[in-house]
């Protein structure tokens, strides 16, 4: 019999305190492996492990508390010491969760939902490959394609059900998929791919499924990475293969897709899971796309999809949501401070985006703009990820002068591109600098010009000068 206190553990997994959770999922499972050795069970203690596992499965299905949240991790960890129950727990999952004739709206939701979070177990844990590879599967005597199918054949039936769980579905199957890569089982991708019937749904310029081209993107990633010499690789969807959304005539309508669901999203919630992987696969560099044709292409649409003209302070607060999430995107990818790829994607970024930059610039003048804490939060993530320190800046009295950065800007003189031509104390400008007009505050040519461009030719420096300021060259 397990340790005394068991029974208590699955009713802390409810609370809200997270760390009661973690220590009562870590108790569930050495309880459970006290039992047992090397992923087995001793005689007699197999009913403890079955009561624990349906127990879970129904616990991930409850709205009470933090019962999902506890009863997912709980699952994870017990599957992690017992691999080898993954079949029987994907049996329970589709006993337990399984969308009958007369449920109320309600009870479909909380099926579907912990069916996705048991689910997420399942991929957390780790078990997948080991009971596909047969090496370590203990119990599970069903063949490797009956679990990929039964996660597969769930996965899309959550997809199909409700639309806001299509960005979760899709992103665990990237994740299904890509552990499948990792472990050189690319050979199984299609068949886990068969009911998406992605070339259909991705290839409709006028009508185009977001989730099912943030999913094409995700896939994508991990063929890029994955063998091409594999084995079943060239049966993949074409549209991945051929990386269908590269194209500028794709890219437009995808953008505005991404827009609407991005508008969808209240800003106390996680942007969708779409925006995040064309963040990736747009950084990341590849040999079949042109990076300059695509930045200017990514850059216009943005501009257009996220920053519409007279926009509510909603919309333009998630706009900048939006920018930040770009800032940070690009900072995780490798693509920060003293980087030409960065440096370049950056320029695009401040050339093509008038509109996200000017209301951004706009905004960090006025203080008492309702989208103010947005801005300044944008500002912080871009110079994160290029790479500057954030520092505050003294008080200067001399408040109207400017660097000679910006009059070289303004004058047009292209010429000038030698660092000891431009006034040194430019790194020195104190944040209550105005340039020019009183259009733009020094926050933005302080922080982000003189102390955080300062690897950048003059040349770009006085281009960005000009967009800051708001005005164009003689």
């Amino acid at each position: 019999m397990p340790a005394e206190g068991f029974l208590q553990k699955f009713h802390d997994l409810a609370e809200p305190n997270e760390d009661v959770r973690c220590a009562a999922a870590l108790g569930v499972r050495q309880a459970l492996a006290a039992n047992g050795e090397g992923g087995s069970v001793k005689d007699g203690e197999e009913e403890d492990l079955q009561y624990a596992l349906r127990r879970l499965v129904r616990g991930v299905q409850s709205s009470r508390q933090c019962c999902r949240q506890g009863f997912s991790l709980a699952l994870a960890e017990v599957l992690a010491a017992f691999p080898g129950e993954l079949h029987s727990v994907l049996q329970l999952v589709k006993q337990q969760t399984e969308l009958q004739a007369g449920l109320k709206p309600s009870e479909q939701k909380e099926r579907l939902l912990g069916r996705l979070f048991a689910y997420a177990a399942v991929l957390e844990a780790g078990s997948l490959h080991t009971a596909v590879d047969g090496v370590t599967q203990i119990k599970a005597k069903k063949s490797s394609k009956s679990a990929l199918s039964e996660l597969a054949s769930g996965l899309h039936e959550i997809y199909a059900a409700r639309p806001y769980l299509r960005g979760p579905a899709a992103k665990m199957l990237v994740e299904m998929c890509e552990e499948l890569c990792t472990n050189d089982m690319a050979v199984q991708v299609p068949a886990v791919l068969a009911r998406w019937k992605l070339d259909d749904t991705v290839g409709v310029k006028e009508d185009i499924d977001v989730h099912a081209a943030g999913l094409a993107l995700g896939l994508r990633l991990v063929y890029e990475d994955a063998d091409k010499s594999s084995e079943g690789i060239k049966e993949w969807p074409v549209c991945v293969r051929k990386d269908t959304l590269s194209d500028p005539a794709m890219l437009k309508p995808f953008l505005r897709a991404l827009a609407a669901s991005c508008a969808a999203v209240q800003l106390n919630e996680a942007l969708p899971f779409e925006l995040g992987v064309f963040c990736r696969w747009w950084f990341k560099p590849s040999k079949t796309r042109n990076a300059a044709i695509l930045n200017e292409c990514i850059c216009r649409n943005l501009d257009e999809a996220f920053f519409p003209d007279k926009s509510s302070p909603s919309i333009e607060a998630q706009g900048l949501r939006v920018l930040a999430d770009i800032f940070t995107s690009l900072r995780s990818s490798g693509h920060s401070g003293k980087n030409p790829q960065a440096e370049e994607l950056l320029v695009a970024l401040f050339e093509r985006m008038s509109r996200g930059f000017g209301l951004l610039f706009r905004v960090l003048c006025w203080h008492k703009a309702l989208t103010h804490p947005a801005a300044v939060f944008v500002q912080r993530r871009l110079l994160e990820a290029i790479g500057a320190v954030h520092s505050p800046q003294q008080k200067n009295k001399k408040t109207k002068q400017y660097c000679k950065h910006f009059e070289c800007a303004t004058a047009g003189v292209a010429s000038h591109r030698q660092d000891q031509a431009c006034n040194p104390q430019c790194t020195s400008v104190s944040p209550e600098l105005w340039c020019h007009e009183g259009r733009v505050p020094a926050p933005v040519a302080a922080r982000t010009l003189s102390s955080t461009f300062t690897f950048w030719s003059p040349h770009k420096m006085c281009i960005l000068a000009v967009m800051l300021t708001g005005r164009t060259a003689q």
